[in-house]
Formats: structure tokens, sequence, C-alpha cells
């Protein structure tokens, strides 16, 4: 005995033709929600006769970068580094301060001010 697959397909078409990035679960909730009874795997088996089950887009890889060891500064002041650093003290004040160290021997210049946050209630 043959299937009548015919509602299910001209349904297919015309909701490819009005949608055509949706895929198969977007056409199937909208036949759902129009009122449409037809079982997942009558659409699917119909979807996929139709050949619109299109295979997934894969990640675009980039390529391996070589990788090389990182310069080492020769003399001070060539290469210097900065952070902003948070933290708390014992009694739960917070503070942030700005660091900024030489590559060359890690020295870290003197820290001029720390600003003290104020605590949230």
């Amino acid at each position: 005995m043959a299937r009548d697959d015919s509602g299910v397909i001209e349904f297919l078409e015309q909701h490819i033709a009005v949608n055509p990035r949706h895929g198969f679960g977007l056409i199937y909730d909208s036949a759902r929600h129009q009122g449409k009874l037809w079982g997942k795997t009558v659409m699917w088996r119909v979807y996929c006769d139709l050949k619109l089950n299109l295979p997934r887009r894969g990640k675009k890889r980039l390529p391996a970068r070589i990788k090389l060891p990182l310069d080492r500064a020769r003399e001070p002041n060539q290469h210097w580094s900065c952070d902003f650093m948070a933290d708390a003290l014992w009694s739960g004040r917070r503070f942030r301060t700005f660091n900024v160290i030489n590559e060359f021997n890690r020295e870290a210049l003197p820290s001029r001010s720390t600003r003290v946050c104020r605590q949230r209630a």
C-alpha cells in the first residue's frame, strides 16, 4: 500500500519557499502550531526524501601557529608588563593596585598609591 504524503510535501515546499533557512525543528514546530497532526517520523522521512536535510557546516579551523620562544630583554627598561591586582584584607576591606614590572630583572616599580574600595553593604 502506497503512502500518501502529498499534504506533507505541499506543506514543506510552501514553508521552505517562505523561510528557506529554517531547519527541520522549526518546520516541525510550525506544522504543530498550524494544527497539522503529522508525526515527527513521517515529516522527517519526507523532509529527507526532498533532500532538505543539508549537512551542518563545520568549524573553520585556523592553521596551527609556529611557537617561538619569547624575546628575552637584554638590558633594563626594554620591556615592561603592567597589570591590575585586586585583593582583600583580613578585615574584609578591598584594595586594588596597578603593578608595573621590568621584564629584564622582574623588579616592580614602587606602588605610589593604593586605592581602597568601599565595602559594599
